[in-house]
């Protein structure tokens, strides 16, 4: 595991004060990085990744953005709508082909906003949030309450006939006939990673609980020989 310290020239990013240490973890072509969107710079991250094709994100609800906290522990030091401007802005400075979003009431409008006037097409479809329960089998966590898978992409896209998370993204990885570099920018446990291993992709992001990310990890480290990078 590496730590990366830098010294930032503004401390502060779209109005939150932001700190510069962040956790780098690599395990053959993939990387995850440990940190807290809205208290610490990821740009040295950012900067170390390749060209990124695809970008993968379900987006919070408001009441599971403080779930999340709790998990950890911690109270939020930014707000919802702060927390969702910076990660809508970290997805944007990787100029992706296609970015993929689960949307939602609380959300949908911001991220919007966000794409108008920037040349994509979007497409939208009900989906249900899904999620790994593990590393090593095919159990998913399931919510039973829709929301909207949003497609944002440079040329047309025709959405997959399917109701889940895992299954939109098992059906839209396998129609690429070369590997892509993806990216989460709240990667969890690891659904773009289970995925990207599937299919032969690989996969980079971040999140700020490391005992989520460690069941992402440890699918990388079971599957890591399958993957060669473009």
């Amino acid at each position: 595991m590496t730590f990366v310290h830098c010294e930032l020239i503004n401390k502060n990013y779209l109005g939150v004060p932001i700190s510069s240490l962040i956790q780098i973890i690599k395990r053959g072509y993939f990387t995850f990085c440990h940190g807290e969107v809205g208290v610490d710079d990821f740009m040295p991250y950012l900067k170390t990744l390749p060209e990124i094709d695809f970008v993968y994100c379900s987006l919070p609800k408001p009441e599971y953005f403080k779930y999340w906290y709790k998990m950890v522990n911690q109270a939020p030091q930014i707000s919802y709508k702060k927390y969702m401007q910076l990660t809508v802005e970290i997805m944007l400075l990787l100029n992706a082909k296609e970015y993929h979003l689960e949307v939602n009431d609380g959300n949908k409008n911001l991220v919007f906003d966000a794409f108008k006037g920037l040349g994509f097409h979007h497409e939208v479809m009900p989906i249900l949030y899904s999620a790994p329960l593990d590393s090593w089998s095919n159990r998913y966590a399931r919510k039973r309450n829709w929301d909207e898978m949003v497609a944002f992409t440079l040329q047309e896209f025709k959405m997959p006939k399917v109701m889940y998370s895992h299954e939109y993204l098992d059906v839209v990885l396998e129609r690429r006939s070369s590997s892509m570099n993806c990216f989460d920018p709240a990667i969890g446990k690891g659904l773009l990673v289970k995925m990207c291993l599937r299919h032969g992709h690989v996969s980079h992001g971040i999140d700020m609980n490391m005992d989520r990310l460690k069941v992402a990890i440890e699918m990388v480290e079971g599957g890591i020989g399958k993957i060669s990078p473009k």
